[in-house]
């Protein structure tokens, strides 16, 4: 049953009376001091179980937030190498051309605290709460120390420090604080989830479906111990969670990006979205009583023929790494009747992948009576492929207008897969090669791809880097090398958590967290410029470019689009995370003004 949190807004009301009149009687002073009986204020409210359940649902509203994990949220990935975008739209940050007073970046940061306000604001009650049994105010603490603990961690890792709110502010002095740095910002979000891991049950049902579990503690704590490099800490976590016996991959890649088949056995943690609800209400999610709970991404990755603007794209050496990298396994039954991979299959759609997108073929169609059936994927503009993650292209014709693209599939936030790329990465680190591709073996497994242990008893005990392009490279076959600790750690860094995870938020901060930003960009480049001069002769390319047929696929291009031209003379590490807030700089006065608060 999917569960629709209802944004439940606590709305204090005060009414301030300037009386400059004289000669009023006594009865219009008693009818004017009468409290209004359909006001609602802390007196009245914090009191039973049935308002902190309601305040609860709305503290987990704040994770369907615009840049939190709504629309915005996917400008994002466009630091990144996955994805880029048209020069038409927005490009200050594929550009890294951004500041403390984008708004994307002042959104981020505002919305996160929206999630720290509404925990503290339920801590801050659940000391004055006498009509709540003991289980039940543990469970609610739980609850909201968890978020909280994800807000910090998410504040950490996109702004690299926090101010860090223990308590509910409660006057405007009491929001004035210090920043701290990061490692403080993970300590405080440790001692969170610490509590929630040790108070939260392991699973929820019914309309409860979608809070905060043991799991979803736990995997936080080893994220936040692998983003600290405590990788002995994160170790245990992640194996906890693996041997706590609830959770296993699903037998079908694409369960995990539906809405048909969401919290299955692969989820750890969902952030919870309806298309549903509140019909006719835009899909960018407004945290009001008229908001939406649905969310419009679907409007940034849609082609413009499905109802979207298609101004998030994956990049050309993704497409080349989805397509031809993630080699089949013949003999898995999961690859009968497709020609690429359940990964390529369920992230991108290309003119030459498999099935349709929105209910329309991949190129236009006539037949034999004369029939012509258009296609909602034009591949023009140097758009060789399109996002499939996250949109309903299976079971939709296309995305409404009206109502913001709205769609209601639930966001993955913590996948079991993801958990076993972690703790791969942390057994690398302890040196234990052999263990870590047995865990990176499950995920490929499951996705019907050749194993890494297959690859090397077919090739003495070597792998291929399957990160080096053929087509840019003009090869043959990949290049082979010894499965030492550093080409498994290339492997899982460059091939494994990029295929498996495109999309999913995580791209951007593994970069950043392994110092490998510089060097990804400069192997990319080099990649598009071989690319253009495949095509046209020349490193930068020429528009439009001639017909090249199927010889050149996937990239059927109108011309080629330089995602990383600008991105790699733009880059610095000062980017490696976003600044803090103009806006935050100013209105804190210990910041705006330091040398008053020493």
């Amino acid at each position: 049953m999917k569960t629709k949190y209802n944004k439940i807004k606590i709305v204090l009301y005060s009414l301030s009376l300037l009386m400059g009149l004289s000669g009023l009687t006594s009865c219009e002073h008693e009818l004017l001091s009468q409290t209004n009986p359909n006001a609602l204020t802390g007196a009245d409210y914090w009191k039973t179980n049935d308002d902190f359940n309601m305040a609860t649902n709305s503290m987990y509203g704040a994770l369907q937030l615009n840049t939190v994990r709504g629309r915005e949220s996917c400008w994002m990935w466009l630091r990144g190498d996955l994805a880029g975008t048209e020069s038409w739209y927005y490009r200050g940050f594929a550009n890294f051309e951004f500041s403390g007073a984008t708004s994307q970046v002042e959104n981020r940061w505002s919305e996160y605290y929206v999630g720290v306000f509404r925990a503290n604001q339920i801590l801050y009650y659940l000391e004055q709460a006498n009509d709540l049994t003991d289980d039940e105010k543990i469970s609610y603490e739980a609850q909201a120390r968890c978020m909280r603990g994800l807000e910090y961690f998410w504040l950490g890792s996109a702004f690299n420090q926090a101010v860090i709110h223990e308590t509910l502010p409660k006057s405007v002095a009491e929001m004035n604080k210090e920043l701290s740095p990061i490692d403080s910002v993970y300590h405080f979000a440790l001692e969170d989830l610490e509590y929630a891991q040790a108070n939260l049950p392991k699973s929820w049902n019914g309309a409860n479906l979608g809070r905060f579990t043991w799991g979803a503690a736990t995997a936080l704590m080893g994220k936040v111990y692998l983003y600290s490099k405590q990788y002995d800490e994160a170790a245990v976590c992640f194996k906890q969670i693996i041997d706590s016996g609830l959770y296993d991959l699903t037998d079908n890649f694409m369960d995990n990006f539906t809405a048909a088949h969401e919290f299955n056995k692969e989820s750890i943690f969902e952030i919870v979205f309806s298309d549903n609800y509140k019909a006719g209400n835009h899909g960018d999610v407004q945290d009001e009583v008229n908001g939406s709970e649905g969310t419009s991404i679907a409007a940034n990755l849609a082609t413009l023929q499905a109802g979207g603007y298609n101004s998030t794209l994956p990049t050309y050496w993704y497409i080349d790494l989805l397509q031809h990298a993630d080699v089949m396994d013949t003999t898995s039954a999961i690859n009968d009747g497709f020609s690429h991979s359940q990964r390529s299959y369920a992230t991108i759609v290309c003119r030459e992948s498999d099935g349709d997108y929105y209910q329309s073929p991949l190129v236009t169609e006539t037949l034999a009576d004369g029939t012509v059936l258009k296609t909602n994927t034009p591949f023009t503009n140097g758009q060789a492929g399109y996002v499939r993650k996250w949109l309903e292209w299976q079971t939709k014709s296309g995305e409404d207008p009206s109502t913001g693209a709205r769609t209601g599939v639930n966001w993955r936030e913590i996948r079991y897969a993801d958990v076993l790329l972690m703790y791969a990465e942390c057994l690398l680190q302890q040196d234990k090669v052999s263990d870590a591709i047995t865990y990176i073996d499950m995920v490929r497994r499951r996705a019907g791809v050749i194993t890494l242990a297959e690859y090397m008893v077919n090739h003495n005990g070597q792998i291929p880097q399957l990160d080096t392009s053929l087509f840019f490279n003009q090869l043959e076959d990949y290049p082979y090398v010894d499965a030492t600790k550093e080409n498994v750690m290339h492997h899982l860094q460059m091939v494994e958590r990029p295929i498996e995870l495109g999309y999913e938020g995580k791209r951007w901060n593994d970069l950043v967290r392994w110092g490998l930003v510089d060097q990804v960009f400069t192997a990319r480049r080099a990649d598009e410029e071989k690319l253009c001069k495949i095509l046209t002769g020349s490193e930068t390319g020429v528009t439009p470019l001639p017909d090249y047929g199927e010889s050149y696929a996937p990239f059927y291009l109108g011309k080629i689009r330089t995602d990383f031209l600008v991105k790699t003379t733009n880059y610095s590490s000062d980017y490696n995370y976003l600044p803090v807030p103009s806006i935050e700089l100013q209105l804190n006065k210990i910041l705006y003004h330091p040398e008053e608060n020493k």
